[in-house]
């Protein structure tokens, strides 16, 4: 009777051909990737991801329509670009596709922004005028934030 083995354990196995040919593929399309999304500016590169490479068609995912309308008219010049770039020299067509909702969103979670000191003052003197009670406090409390995210960043 077999024994459960770990995932870790089946990926390494030795003579575990199809999961290596698949490891190799993944980590060379991933390659293609960062080479290809560096012909375009960096806003454009965040919103689509190499979906596959077949037949000497690139396959991009765009997530979402308006980022999908404004790569189609960059594809002549990306082409241009990726045949450039090692073993693409054969690439015929790019091919947009849009990646449906419930797929990850691509572009990366954004850092926090720091609120100016203006804003802040000018939150706070806005609250100061407003004679709606919730609304004059939650513009206190915004105002508020500039003050510990700037007494945090002293820490």
């Amino acid at each position: 009777m077999n024994t459960p083995r770990t995932l870790n354990k089946l990926i390494h196995a030795s003579g575990n051909d199809t999961l290596d040919r698949l490891l190799l593929r993944g980590k060379q399309l991933l390659q293609i990737e960062h080479r290809v999304l560096a012909c375009l500016d960096i806003e454009a590169a965040t919103h689509c991801r190499l979906l596959n490479l077949r037949d000497g068609e690139l396959i991009l995912g765009v997530d979402s329509p308006a980022w999908s309308s404004r790569l189609r008219y960059q594809i002549p010049s990306l082409l241009d670009c990726a045949r450039r770039l090692e073993g693409l020299a054969g690439l015929k067509a790019i091919q947009l596709k849009l990646l449906p909702k419930s797929e990850i969103p691509l572009t990366p979670p954004r850092e926090n922004m720091q609120m100016s000191r203006e804003s802040a003052l000018t939150l706070q003197s806005c609250a100061q005028h407003i004679s709606h009670p919730p609304l004059r406090v939650a513009l206190e409390a915004l105002a508020a934030r500039r003050k510990q995210d700037g007494d945090e960043k002293k820490s």
